[in-house]
């Protein structure tokens, strides 16, 4: 399982894990510059679970401004 969908299961979305897989959302870092359009590539339609994600991708971006590590255990 790579790591964004560990993250996906982390965050309960782990549904998603294949759409990521196949749009190629591999590493945490890109998944950090998530926007509505690509939420749309990815067909995520639901209101609350794209707000979900961009809320989580916010926080891995500030998580990469301030230079922490982010990682999941397996």
């Amino acid at each position: 399982m790579g790591e964004v969908a560990r993250w996906l299961s982390l965050i309960g979305l782990e549904r998603y894990a294949p759409a990521f897989e196949e749009e190629g959302y591999d590493e945490l870092f890109v998944v950090a510059e998530l926007s509505e359009e690509d939420l749309d590539t990815l067909g995520i339609t639901d209101e609350a679970t794209r707000k979900e994600l961009l809320s989580q991708a916010a926080f891995l971006k500030k998580a990469a401004i301030d230079g922490t590590t982010i990682s999941f255990s397996n």
